[in-house]
């Protein structure tokens, strides 16, 4: 989706609040997933896990300096060997992404 690194959060589904939905569009990615994007400038939005109770969130997508705190690294072991990530925070690889270690942030 970026190739390169990518700030992101997620917001309960109930919690989500639109502005506007006027440029907004969806690409269903997996049989599961779509992905929300800005039908006039292309940019990422949303991950929208369908299985999920919340919604991925471009943290580049807010106007302004969003309320937003880093809570971990992951898809660590995709990383490129250019990226250095410090021993000092939180870390994840995709398998454990994958099978529910995001719950372990949830709230944070």
């Amino acid at each position: 989706m970026s190739g390169h690194f990518y700030a992101a959060t997620a917001v309960p589904r109930e919690r989500l609040q639109m502005q506007t939905e006027e440029t907004l569009a969806w690409y269903q990615s997996s049989p599961t997933s779509k992905r929300g994007f800005c039908s006039n400038c292309g940019s990422s939005l949303f991950f929208d896990h369908e299985d999920s109770d919340v919604i991925g969130l471009a943290a580049g997508a807010f106007d302004g300096d969003p309320p937003l705190d880093f809570a971990v690294h992951i898809y660590t072991n995709e990383a490129g060997h250019y990226y250095g990530l410090p021993d000092s925070e939180p870390q994840m690889d995709a398998e454990a992404w994958s099978n529910g270690g995001w719950e372990k942030y949830r709230g944070k």
